[in-house]
């Protein structure tokens, strides 16, 4: 039976597409006479032969999509741009070393700026070293070969959780890292501070690369690992990171933030009052105990009660963290029991409030209105404060909280923290949470540290467990 084909069909098990042994040979049939080239005519062979209800020919095009076209990782232009070497500015200010600068990791390790990339006529890398494949910044060549480290290593066979840490290890082994780790090396001793600042360019590259394996490996073992049970497969999605997830597990995480917040209010709902022991309700405490002549058997302490926290979500809907932005929003009002007074505002670099979409509209359809509207123009953090300041600076005070969710990078624009912290000082509390892990905050153009000086927490948030425990603390601190 074609390989290739039987793979599939566990993808299609995988995402709860029911197909039968006698649909998968009526499957391998069609794929002899028809073959691969022409991808539509096998797609719609397949969906006749394969899927039955609509719910599966939807999962089935998801499936199909990300199979047979993304054997090849994504990685678009725009997220190469992003890595820390981001720092490619100050790298080609330098007159004595440029920005694609290629390294010849079998000499003396001076630059060869000739840009010739090492790549065969198809535009497939071909035995070009992993420091040119990351000093040259060709989001394909580094794609395809992930791809090829991927199907070299067999990726496809992972079966449980445990074993995405090892893979990934062994997907960088292929790609080169250990030679590369030599050349970093090298340039690190050399005297020549233009030689210091290539292996920091390296350095900094080649922890982007990780995160991208890292992000690689788990969409393999979303597509692959075994995960009949619900509940495995909720864990699963619960600690993989969001920018990993494809459109094909929207529908699961969908149900899982409302499980999540359902969870959440049943654990809070109930904290509305914050007894203080010590400060004793001698009328109350009398009365109750009259019954007991006059024992003290049953004391009432005074309460006082603590008003719900007005919430102003603040959310950057840009591009690099559009997909964070989304189920942030979703969580918070499917919190809304819990938490009633939230208002919502987007940006990019102009921001609104969007707080009137998401109460008219479904989730799906809010989105898709708020991308429209905001998500438009080159990230600006200063302006977005500023507009939100005159918003809502007057609405501010100690029993707001303000939740950013942004990666802080502002194109070298005027990060105006001064506003956070007008903000800061106003508020009950300020939660920034980043998408980015904390090695990259102030890598390029990352305001992060900063504003973080400004925010009575800062966390790396880039799963949905992760923002579980994250509006967790935000309930049991002000519920």
């Amino acid at each position: 039976m074609d390989r290739k084909l039987v793979d599939f069909i566990r993808v299609l098990r995988n995402a709860d597409v029911r197909v039968s042994t006698s649909e998968s040979i009526d499957a391998m049939h069609a794929a002899a006479l028809l073959g691969y080239h022409n991808r539509e005519l096998l797609k719609q062979a397949l969906s006749s032969t394969l899927a039955k209800s609509e719910a599966e020919k939807e999962s089935f095009n998801y499936c199909f999509e990300h199979f047979f076209s993304a054997d090849t990782p994504s990685l678009s232009q725009d997220s190469v741009e992003q890595w820390p070497a981001a720092n490619k500015n100050d790298l080609s200010a330098s007159d004595d070393m440029p920005s694609d600068t290629i390294i010849d990791n079998t000499t003396s390790f001076e630059p060869d700026i000739s840009l010739q990339s090492d790549t065969s006529e198809h535009g497939s890398p071909v035995e070009a070293s992993l420091a040119n494949l990351l000093m040259a910044n060709n989001s394909n060549d580094i794609a395809i070969a992930m791809a090829q480290a991927g199907e070299a290593i067999k990726v496809n066979n992972m079966q449980v959780f445990t074993q995405k840490g090892p893979y990934s290890w062994r997907m960088l082994k292929q790609m080169g890292m250990d030679e590369l780790q030599e050349t970093i090396r090298a340039l690190e001793q050399n005297r020549d501070p233009a030689q210091h600042r290539i292996a920091h360019e390296l350095t900094e590259r080649l922890n982007w690369l990780r995160e991208q394996v890292r992000d690689f490996v788990e969409k393999k073992y979303l597509l692959f690992a075994s995960q009949s049970r619900q509940k495995l497969r909720e864990e699963v999605l619960k600690k993989a990171r969001l920018s990993s997830l494809d459109r094909l597990y929207h529908r699961d995480m969908q149900l899982l933030v409302k499980k999540m917040a359902k969870k959440l209010a049943s654990q809070h709902a109930r904290r509305k009052r914050v007894f203080k022991k010590g400060q004793l309700n001698a009328g109350k405490t009398i009365a109750r105990n009259i019954s007991n002549d006059g024992i003290m058997f049953d004391t009432h302490w005074k309460s006082k009660r603590r008003d719900r926290p007005k919430v102003f979500a603040i959310c950057d809907v840009s591009g690099s963290v559009a997909l964070y932005s989304r189920f942030l929003l979703m969580l918070l009002y499917s919190l809304h029991e819990v938490l009633p007074k939230v208002r919502a505002f987007a940006f990019s670099n102009t921001l609104g409030e969007v707080s009137n979409v998401f109460a008219q509209y479904s989730i799906e359809k809010a989105i898709e209105l708020v991308n429209a509207q905001w998500s438009m123009g080159s990230t600006d953090y200063g302006q977005a404060f500023e507009d939100f300041s005159s918003l809502c600076l007057d609405s501010i005070d100690n029993h707001s909280t303000i939740i950013i969710l942004g990666d802080a990078r502002n194109n070298y624009g005027d990060a105006k923290a001064q506003l956070l912290k007008t903000l800061y000082e106003r508020s009950q509390r300020v939660i920034w949470i980043n998408p980015e892990s904390k090695s990259m905050w102030g890598g390029g153009d990352s305001e992060m540290p900063r504003y973080a000086a400004y925010c009575h927490d800062a966390s790396s948030c880039n799963t949905l467990g992760q923002l579980e425990n994250i509006v967790e603390r935000l309930l049991r601190q002000t519920s």
